[in-house]
């Protein structure tokens, strides 16, 4: 489940649902219902470059609320069912809409490094480590890593 963020300000500049409205609380209600349904959540949240501490707060609120509901249900092995939580860095590839939207200076405080290396870019799972291909962000790059790994830190142990 792609739940991106728990910031409504990012929420609203990615435009997920193509100009429809979405809204931070429809994350939590969809994870209630497929909790309530005996199945676990296994989702994902970014960290964009242009969030400030108050954008990295609430989507941390999010993962921990969602990590921390109950499924109800167990799995093949017996155990207490929970939800799985994921946080990368966005990353803007060439031809999307935000590598555009940063080359034009459209995302005040953000730059981006105009010939990296797409090796340095891919998520690097368990380690909570992702590229970095910023020249300038709104925060540090260690506020973002921060949040990045402790949201993963959240993860269920025996996944």
């Amino acid at each position: 489940m792609g739940l991106e963020t728990g910031s409504q300000r990012s929420l609203n500049l990615i435009n997920k649902r193509n100009g429809k409205k979405q809204y931070v609380e429809e994350h939590f209600e969809a994870v209630k219902i497929a909790n309530e349904l005996g199945i676990a959540v296994d989702a994902f949240t970014m960290i964009y470059p242009w969030e400030d501490k108050q954008d990295l707060f609430d989507t941390t609120k999010m993962v921990k609320k969602v990590a921390q509901n109950s499924v109800n249900g167990v799995d093949e092995k017996g155990r207490t069912m929970k939800n799985h939580v994921d946080s990368t860095i966005m990353t803007p590839y060439q031809d999307i809409q935000f590598f555009d939207m940063i080359q034009l200076g459209e995302l005040p405080g953000v730059a981006i490094i105009k010939e990296v290396d797409p090796a340095n870019l891919y998520y690097k799972g368990n380690h909570a480590g992702s590229g970095w291909p910023y020249l300038k962000t709104r925060l540090r790059r260690e506020e973002y890593e921060e949040a990045q790994a402790y949201r993963n830190s959240l993860r269920p142990k025996y996944r």
